[in-house]
């Protein structure tokens, strides 16, 4: 009976982890929102928009400089995008984000500010992992977005 038990629990461990991998590997490949799963067993997702993770070539600058920096982005959504930069952006700078959506020959510029920064542990360079929130998005760049990321506006 024991052992019955024991295999039993082994199974629906299996199958849970099963689960999560494949979560995983369809949100790595942006197939999936960004913590799909882990909604139900962790505190209710308090975004807006489901976050879709994309390795997308970012330009960017601080507003009102001219200056444009390369950066790349880590997750995406219709509301805002975490990226990594090389230099320290503090909590509030307004930046402007050049976006080169796939099937899109023409970047879409969005403005947006500064809502996190964190800085990332690298032996070679100094590099850091922002939170940007959009600031008013056009919706015809929203739908743009949307499409690209294979959500609703």
């Amino acid at each position: 009976m024991f052992r019955l038990a024991a295999l039993w629990a082994v199974f629906v461990a299996g199958l849970v982890l099963a689960v999560i991998l494949r979560e995983e590997r369809l949100a790595s490949q942006g197939k999936i929102p960004l913590g799909r799963l882990r909604r139900l067993w962790f505190k209710k997702d308090r975004r807006r928009a489901p976050r879709f993770r994309v390795d997308w070539a970012i330009r960017y600058q601080r507003l009102p400089s001219s200056e444009t920096n390369h950066a790349k982005s880590r997750d995406l959504s219709t509301t805002g995008v975490s990226m990594v930069v090389p230099e320290q952006l503090a909590v509030g700078t307004l930046i402007q984000v050049n976006l080169t959506l796939p099937d899109q020959p023409i970047p879409c510029a969005v403005t947006g500010q500064v809502v996190w920064s964190k800085e990332l542990s690298s032996a070679r360079q100094r590099l850091f992992a922002v939170g940007v929130q959009f600031q008013g998005l056009d919706p015809k760049i929203q739908k743009q977005l949307a499409d690209a990321l294979g959500t609703k506006p």
